[in-house]
């Protein structure tokens, strides 16, 4: 991992920013800028940091998850689980894992509760913040053109007329051919100079800091479109979830936020829209919901207002999934330990143990995966859903349900599937029944096969 992103990398973008002030050689400023571009990826557009990303294609290692059943007043231990990684980011784990009272916490060791080193990623932004974010860069090339980072710059008679991207930039390193005639366009007003050919050269002003106290807070929205269904409720700023569906088929919503502050920052599914566009949210078929999550960031991110729209195809039929009082599972193995995340609408994508159920893969008897209810149901369409599903999706079950909570009945049997995808795309597979069963008061999956790249079969 030494060649990826890390708190490590950081150290070595200090390294190429000071050869290209001592050499002036353009590589190393390119160098330094294409490491900070990809260590600054490990933050997430949702606010998410990550701890380093592994390159590798394939990695068998063992990795540090929450233990969903340690829970004691809101703290939770961790445990080791053997999983395969490889070309993807490795999440931090100081926003859920404490160490008990009393332990030693070393930066690295390999005891059962004692060793963190999440904090190497403060590398990253202590980098981020002495050479990029409050600096530019202008070289001229041997052909006479101008790069510029962080910065516009433009050739006029009287020399060159430097704007920085943002006023929080207070100095501008200048690297020239020849003596030339700058002119900076500071946040506090224009500074004239010249500069001379050779080595880079700083022009500075002084620091802008940032008003974090008198900035603007509003984190909420104005208005809250969809191009296909209704959105219901009607949109208010203070309600924060909604729902629309587009009928008993497949299609796309168009979902377009706008910020009531145009200082905020909004995301959609973790993508930023910038004001003015849209997110498109595709439903494959009939019978799915996803659920959107709308984050909009006041200026400095100072506040956070968290809005939702569930996007469904379910047309004129109602998901009696949710009306559940209680799901079971018999087989539940590895990380995730929650049945009831199976109706709770997030199909996993939240990216928490506990919105998605892994459970062994192997066929015995008593693998169940059971849905009660308190009042009789009535349903005609049965619906799996999974991520990683060509990894760890299952691959053939029956359905049973009972009318007295006692006798079984198998309305699908061998149900078969091959699931299409080996990354976090949800797949949902449904079993469309002849006619609507009546009556239903528990509905159970009799897993039979399952993939298990790593170890257990999931479910969400």
């Amino acid at each position: 991992m030494m060649n990826s992103p890390h708190g490590w990398s950081a150290w070595n973008i200090y390294a190429l920013f000071n050869m290209y002030e001592l050499t002036g050689d353009q590589q190393y400023l390119e160098r330094g800028m294409n490491a900070m571009g990809s260590c600054a990826q490990l933050m997430g557009f949702d606010g998410t940091l990550r701890w380093a990303f592994v390159p590798d294609p394939y990695r068998n290692t063992r990795q540090w998850v929450k233990g969903e059943e340690t829970e004691e007043e809101g703290v939770y231990q961790g445990q080791y689980i053997d999983t395969v990684i490889g070309e993807e980011y490795v999440d931090m784990i100081s926003y859920w894992w404490r160490a008990p009272k009393n332990t030693w916490v070393p930066g690295y060791g390999t005891g059962s509760q004692g060793a963190a080193c999440d904090n190497d990623v403060h590398e990253v932004f202590k980098a981020l913040g002495e050479v990029a974010l409050t600096k530019a860069y202008v070289f001229q090339k041997d052909d006479g053109a101008y790069e510029a980072y962080n910065c516009t710059v433009e050739e006029t008679d009287g020399g060159l007329v430097i704007t920085p991207a943002e006023d929080v930039v207070s100095n501008v390193s200048v690297q020239v051919n020849q003596d030339t005639n700058v002119t900076v366009k500071f946040y506090n007003g224009d500074l004239s100079t010249t500069v001379s050919a050779g080595l880079p050269q700083w022009v500075s002003t002084e620091e802008n800091a940032a008003d974090f106290e008198n900035g603007d807070k509003d984190s909420s929205l104005s208005s809250l479109t969809v191009s296909n269904g209704e959105l219901s409720p009607s949109f208010q700023a203070d309600v924060l979830e909604y729902t629309v569906d587009i009928g008993a088929q497949a299609g796309t919503v168009d979902i377009t936020p706008t910020a009531n502050s145009e200082h905020a920052v909004v995301y959609v599914n973790g993508t930023r829209v910038l004001p003015g566009e849209s997110y498109t949210v595709t439903m494959d078929s009939a019978m799915q919901e996803k659920t959107i999550p709308i984050v909009v960031k006041s200026q400095y991110q100072a506040t956070e207002t968290n809005y939702t729209v569930t996007v469904s195809t379910m047309g004129d039929y109602e998901n009696v999934a949710r009306k559940a009082s209680n799901v079971t599972a018999t087989r539940i193995q590895g990380p995730a330990t929650n049945p009831m995340s199976l109706i709770d609408g997030h199909h996993g994508l939240d990216g928490s143990t506990t919105t998605h159920l892994t459970v062994a893969p192997d066929g015995t008897p008593d693998n169940f995966i059971t849905l009660s209810w308190d009042e009789p149901q009535s349903f005609q369409h049965v619906s799996v859903w999974t991520f990683y599903g060509a990894k760890q999706g299952p691959t053939r079950w029956d359905y049973q349900i009972t009318r007295d909570g006692t006798t079984w009945e198998t309305i699908a049997e061998d149900v078969t599937v091959e699931w299409k995808y080996e990354d976090k795309t949800h797949e949902n597979y449904v079993v469309s029944l002849d006619e609507p069963v009546t009556g239903v008061v528990g509905l159970r999956m009799v897993l039979k096969e399952g993939l298990h790249a790593w170890g257990n079969t999931c479910i969400n």
